[in-house]
């Protein structure tokens, strides 16, 4: 038997990482509540670490195991028997745990953080801005034309702003730009309002309560304040917070623009918006507007402003589908790695039921004497079958509820829209194949006759 000094020189490094993880998660949690570090990147560091803590905890948990007794009647014992079994070789039982759960890891926070937003309802704080429709034009439209002849019973209404044509900003364009299309919002967005902001250089109660209050401010050596999306920004320009992007104004003198807020997944990800008054110092001649976000109850309000300045070339879009258009390479990616998550936890499961048959290979004497003084083929399988299914349910456990953690801010936020019930069936399917694995793989094991591996006894 197992030493307790070789017991505790097992558990020493183990006991270490737990306690090291949960640490680092501690200050990291600490620093995201006093908003020194941005939460989301601050919590999914927590939920790794807490996942490190959780497989490292259970190393040291088996290989303190207890050697007691298990007694009683029926099927009870037998499962606490089976899941106990696990500590008889720690170093393979945590191996096929870390697997699980850092697949299931995968899984649950790439699930999390898909987006579907082709049903959406418009909203003040959302990625669209609480508008129905987003149009632009061929030809430049001017104050006034853009009324509804037919006015909708709600008062539908259309804010412009100006357009700059440039560079696709999006993830939907394969090359770098370096010029995207700059946009210019009137007096009456920037005091409406709306969107939602995931940072801003805000200073005043006032800017933080609507930050579009920021694009009028002036900044330091005439840099001009800009937002952006944040994805757009931060992977297609390669920039952040409060950064700069070189700009040549239509007299040809060099201007600044300066990143001063990021709106997660909204409209804007082709384009950067300032103010209008900024817009006409940089482009004094360019008269009309092209752009249009339209705030309506009405279905068909888009569809009424296309015919009536059809020779315009106004074309409206519903901000869900212009939005889903834009997360289709997001989806895409995210898919990708959850299908690699996915065969990363069938080849968990599958490696399982490998274990499972070399364990019964190598204790064949000990099922042969518990077959010998009255336990049934079946209460053997369920013995061994426990301890598999105990491996898998932990995994699977530890795995879904550090992920949980990690992408906390996102389902706090209404940030996220998870497919919870294919989740769901998803890790059920997954427990399900590997338990029948499992009971597969013992089965074809224990056809063979136990009782000549007594003689070894």
């Amino acid at each position: 038997e197992r030493s307790e000094a070789a017991t505790e020189r097992a558990s020493r490094w183990p006991r270490r990482l737990t306690y090291g993880s949960a640490a680092v998660a501690v200050i990291l949690l600490a620093l995201s509540l006093a908003e020194t570090i941005p939460a989301v990147g601050a919590f999914f560091g927590v939920g790794s670490l807490l996942l490190v803590a959780a497989i490292s905890a259970f190393h040291v948990t088996l290989a303190g195991s207890s050697q007691s007794l298990v007694g009683g009647y029926g099927a009870a014992p037998l499962l606490r028997l089976g899941a106990r079994n696990g500590s008889r070789y720690p170093t393979r039982s945590v191996l096929s745990v870390a697997l699980v759960a850092s697949a299931t890891f995968l899984i649950v926070t790439v699930a999390v953080n898909r987006h579907d937003v082709s049903t959406q309802e418009p909203d003040f704080r959302s990625g669209d801005g609480g508008f129905r429709f987003v149009a632009e034009s061929d030809l430049a439209i001017y104050s006034g034309q853009w009324e509804f002849e037919d006015e909708p019973s709600d008062s539908s209404k259309v804010l412009p702003l100006r357009s700059k044509p440039g560079e696709d900003a999006s993830c939907l364009n394969l090359y770098r730009p370096s010029r995207p299309t700059l946009l210019g919002a009137t007096p009456e967005l920037t005091k409406r309002g709306g969107f939602a902001f995931q940072s801003t250089i805000a200073e005043s109660p006032a800017e933080e309560a609507n930050p579009w209050l920021i694009l009028d401010r002036k900044l330091p050596g005439g840099a001009i304040p800009v937002f952006g999306d944040a994805n757009s920004v931060m992977w297609i320009l390669h920039l952040g917070l409060g950064q700069e992007l070189d700009w040549t104004d239509a007299r040809g003198r060099s201007r600044e623009l300066v990143i001063a807020g990021l709106m997660p997944r909204s409209l804007f990800q082709s384009q950067l918006v300032m103010s209008e008054k900024h817009f006409l110092e940089l482009f004094p001649q360019h008269g009309g507007y092209n752009f249009f976000l339209i705030e309506s109850n009405q279905p068909d309000a888009g569809t009424q402003l296309e015919e009536q300045l059809a020779a315009q070339g106004f074309d409206a879009t519903r901000t869900a589908d212009r939005l889903a258009g834009y997360l289709v390479v997001e989806n895409t990616y995210l898919n990708t790695f959850q299908t690699l998550g996915g065969l990363g936890l069938l080849l968990g499961t599958f490696g399982l039921a490998v274990v499972m048959v070399r364990s019964v290979l190598e204790r064949r004497g000990e099922l042969a004497l518990l077959q010998a003084v009255g336990f049934n083929r079946a209460s053997i399988s369920w013995l061994v079958l426990a301890e598999s299914g105990f491996l898998l349910l932990f995994g699977i456990a530890i795995g879904a509820a550090t992920a949980l953690l990690a992408v906390l801010p996102h389902l706090l936020g209404g940030m996220a829209q998870p497919p919870w019930a294919l989740l769901s069936a998803t890790l059920l399917l997954i427990l399900v194949v590997g338990l029948v694995a499992g009971a597969a793989a013992v089965a074809a094991s224990l056809r063979s006759p136990l009782t000549p591996a007594l003689r070894g006894q």
